[in-house]
């Protein structure tokens, strides 16, 4: 799809008549997710172009899941084909191809070997990270759930602090059971410390309360997905699943679960206190529990494989065979067939193709040749970041809300402009007034910064209090060039800004005809205008002609 600078924007134009009044508040401009966003930020990869698999240092291969630490946000990414956990700084702390500071499931950077054993991992899926900066990771094919306590701490090659599917470490017990996983996936842990665990191959999610203070091996508290724990079958039903994959909890204990060959999302309320085989509260994607379409639009998915939910409630997931991500907001609210309002990966909810930019996606395929599985990961953290696992690029993307703001500064001269990061639409507290002597013109300038964080252009209007003084607007930036007609006429649109560059045009007011010896007081304003999401920045001019 291109660098988004290159790309042409809509033109959305706010034509808004003066109606200047004393004391007008001031209105911040706002964040919001764009259908089809570009990723902030790429780990596993030295840019946006780049999607070679490696291991080492700097490399990844298939990564298929990120878990964000909430007591310190660093980033734990599931290098699944490498047999590993990379652990990386706080995004703050990160740039495009940041190497990790530590590994864990591996003694260090350049082995990728699978192994048993409280050191070593086996082609590990999912990872979630607990209120108390616990680390769980599904050893899958160890069949087995690891814990590394305080894992931010951890140094590379560091040993789990638990085991849950096993009866210890180097265990490999079968058939699957209350105790016993075969094919562990999806994980996540409520607020209380219930421990979430999803089983694919045997289509349930166990749940274990108290997760953390459980002895190796323990019992899992209750199943869903199954009536007890030796059953095995898939179900499409409002107590059953077929090889569910990624699991979610939000802030007040509900449990998502991508019930995936189902195509559909279950959500279970108040989820720690259920019992076995308790139905499910809420299905998305599907009209009823007993339908698994498949679709690609707004309301239907096509595997999806793995959930998150944000800090605002809002749920994202991670929708393999569509190669994208989509979210929906209010997820608690949510009855069957919502409408996704967020998507990352495309730019029209139809669209399921592949590719290689800061705004595509490329789920894994399965490779029969090394029985890699197909994969597509999303998290989402405190801080309003989405974390993709972009698995078939060999990367990690992470994306933010876009900032529109456009900031309009007033002065009577270019460099000494007022009212930097004053964003309203009523020019309140960016009031310059002058005035004009001995009949002649005043001048005074305006600066227009795009101190947003993506790249925008501005419809930028200009009108007077009445038409006794002429009014012309010169683009000084670039070269003095008169723009009066398209800003009085209707609005002028800028060239697209970068985030952090600015124009700076000059507003002169001339007294007409007799007006020249008389006094008279114009309030004239500059008005900009964010073509992509109509936020607006206005600055106004209070002109007294004081002739002689």
């Amino acid at each position: 799809m291109g660098n988004p600078r290159e790309m042409k924007l809509p033109s959305l134009f706010l034509f808004t008549w003066l109606v200047l009044l004393p004391g007008v508040a001031s209105v911040d401009a706002g964040e919001s997710w764009r259908i089809g966003p570009s990723a902030r930020l790429v780990l596993g990869q030295a840019d946006f172009t780049s999607n070679a698999e490696g291991s080492g240092l700097s490399g990844m291969a298939r990564p298929s899941d990120i878990a964000v630490d909430p007591t310190t946000g660093k980033v734990f990414v599931v290098d699944y084909v490498n047999n590993r956990i990379l652990r990386f700084a706080a995004y703050a702390g990160l740039q495009n191809g940041a190497a990790p500071e530590a590994v864990l499931g591996q003694p260090d950077f350049d082995t990728n070997t699978t192994g048993g054993g409280p050191a070593k991992l086996s082609n590990p899926r999912q990872a979630t990270v607990d209120h108390e900066g616990r680390l769980w990771v599904s050893d899958t094919l160890n069949g087995r759930v690891l814990r590394f306590d305080s894992a931010s701490q951890k140094a590379s090659g560091g040993s789990a602090d638990g085991v849950l599917g096993q009866s210890g470490f180097f265990a490999a017990d079968s058939p699957s059971s209350r105790s016993v996983m075969e094919y562990p996936f999806g994980l996540a842990v409520d607020g209380g410390g219930t421990l979430f665990v999803s089983e694919s191959f045997t289509h349930r999610v166990l749940a274990f309360r108290n997760a953390a203070m459980l002895d190796n091996g323990a019992n899992a508290s209750f199943v869903l997905g199954q009536t007890n724990f030796s059953n095995d079958a898939s179900a499409t039903t409002r107590d059953g699943m077929n090889g569910p994959r990624g699991l979610a909890v939000d802030a007040e204990g509900n449990l998502f679960v991508a019930d995936t060959f189902n195509h559909r999302i279950l959500r279970f309320d108040d989820a720690a206190n259920k019992t076995n085989g308790s139905d499910a509260d809420s299905v998305i994607g599907q009209t009823n529990f007993s339908s698994n379409q498949v679709g690609t639009s707004a309301e239907r998915f096509w595997a999806p494989w793995d959930v998150a939910v944000d800090g605002e409630g809002r749920l994202w997931v991670a929708d393999l065979w569509n190669n994208r991500i989509i979210g929906f907001s209010n997820a608690i609210l949510l009855g069957a067939l919502p409408t996704a309002d967020q998507l990352i990966g495309h730019e029209t909810f139809s669209s399921l193709a592949t590719g290689l930019s800061d705004r595509e996606l490329d789920s894994a395929n399965f490779d029969p040749m090394t029985n890699q599985d197909n994969s597509l990961g999303v998290g989402a953290g405190l801080d309003g970041l989405v974390w993709v696992a972009d698995s078939g690029n060999h990367r990690v993307l992470a994306f933010t809300k876009d900032s529109h703001f456009p900031d309009m500064r007033i002065g009577l001269k270019s460099s000494a402009t007022r009212g930097n990061n004053v964003h309203n639409s009523g020019g309140a507290g960016q009031t310059q007034a002058y005035a004009i002597k001995n009949g002649k013109k005043a001048r005074l300038y305006a600066r227009l910064e795009n101190d947003g964080n993506v790249d925008d252009s501005y419809s930028l209007k200009g009108l007077g209090s009445n038409s006794r003084f002429k009014i012309a607007v010169f683009l000084v930036t670039g070269g003095r060039r008169n723009v009066t007609a398209s800003v009085k006429s209707g609005a002028y649109r800028t060239e697209l800004q970068i985030p952090g560059s600015s124009l700076v045009y000059q507003h002169e007011i001339r007294p007409k005809g007799k007006e020249k010896s008389k006094r008279g007081t114009i309030r004239a304003w500059l008005q900009a205008t964010s073509t992509t999401d109509s936020q607006v920045d206005r600055v106004v001019s209070l002109v007294k002609n004081r002739p002689k």
